[in-house]
């Protein structure tokens, strides 16, 4: 399936409740694999927004730590390489998930829906 990469990146906190879900030994299997390739997509997009900030920002300090922040006369250029990025489709092979396989898991409507297009209707 193709999804673009913000779409992957908004569902972060799902995929985290979703790795935190019991399931049946084959579907974990297929839901483990799953999650896996989307964390290593997603720390690789943090890693490039990490290098994006540093090479449009300065250094300051705030509260008494060292962090970068993106100055204002580079906001422009950072955020329109950013979306350009979370605009990419990304392909990633998804297991079938139904909604009855969460079981009784605690999941905010915010999550829930971060994950609607991974979730089939029972």
């Amino acid at each position: 399936m193709q999804i673009n990469l913000n779409q992957l990146v908004a569902s972060k906190n799902g995929l985290a409740k979703l790795a935190e879900t019991q399931f049946k030994a084959k579907k974990l299997f297929e839901i483990t694999k799953f999650v896996r390739v989307c964390a290593a997509e997603i720390e690789s997009f943090d890693k490039v927004r990490e290098e994006k900030i540093r090479q449009f920002g300065e250094e300051n300090e705030i509260n008494g730590k060292q962090v970068f922040e993106v100055s204002s006369e580079n906001q422009q250029q950072f955020f329109s390489e950013i979306q350009e990025l979370l605009d990419q489709e990304i392909s990633l092979e998804i297991p079938e998930i139904k909604l009855d396989d969460f079981g009784d898991i605690e999941m905010t409507p915010k999550d829930l829906i971060s994950l609607n297009w991974l979730i089939k209707e029972s």
